[in-house]
């Protein structure tokens, strides 16, 4: 993980001992094929990041002990390095807390030892757009008027998306049709 932080973080670092090495092509198969770009570097190392992170939430919340125990054994392994962003980081605290309080003293232990070691690395935790330097079209976090309007959200069969506003004054409708497209496999809820 070091290293590919250490990749990540120039990207004439990247070019100068990535760029045209073979494990870096896009096709595997084909080593003479197009190389991974630092853009897509950038991406993948973002999606290996919010992988680890779930994986380990997921471990942390379980009920079986061995799952909790080689997570909290895992974090601690790499806790010098990891987690980068704020949003995992918060994440991962709230779980080891909730595990500080179990009634089994080894997890206990072990949830401390990691707690410690994630409030040590927190002054460097990045937010996610710093993460992704640019890179990484992020999703909005959304706000509370852009949920009241995912209700009005209609779609119609052309794949576009049609929103319908309630007119306050009049109490009439207006309906502004939208460039949004729907994936035709998924709902309208799943595309908000």
């Amino acid at each position: 993980m070091k290293i590919a932080y250490y990749w990540k973080s120039d990207e004439s670092i990247y070019e100068r001992e990535c760029g045209n090495m073979p494990g870096f092509a896009v096709y595997y198969r084909y080593p003479n094929s197009q190389c991974v770009t630092y853009g897509q570097f950038i991406k993948v190392h973002w999606k290996w990041s919010q992988r680890i992170t779930r994986l380990l939430i997921q471990c942390l919340e379980s009920t079986e002990y061995m799952e909790i125990r080689n997570a909290l054994i895992m974090l601690t392994k790499i806790s010098s390095v990891f987690p980068v962003t704020r949003k995992s980081g918060i994440n991962l605290e709230k779980q080891v807390a909730k595990i500080k309080s179990d009634e089994r003293e080894d997890l206990k232990v072990l949830a401390t030892g990691v707690a410690a070691a994630l409030t040590a690395r927190k002054p460097s935790w990045v937010t996610d757009k710093e993460f992704g330097m640019g890179y990484l079209e992020l999703k909005p976090t959304p706000s509370l008027a852009s949920k009241s309007l995912a209700g009005s959200l209609v779609a119609v069969p052309n794949g576009s998306g049609l929103n319908i506003f309630q007119n306050e004054s009049s109490g009439g409708r207006t309906v502004a049709s939208g460039t949004q497209h729907l994936d035709a496999g998924n709902s309208v809820k799943e595309q908000v």
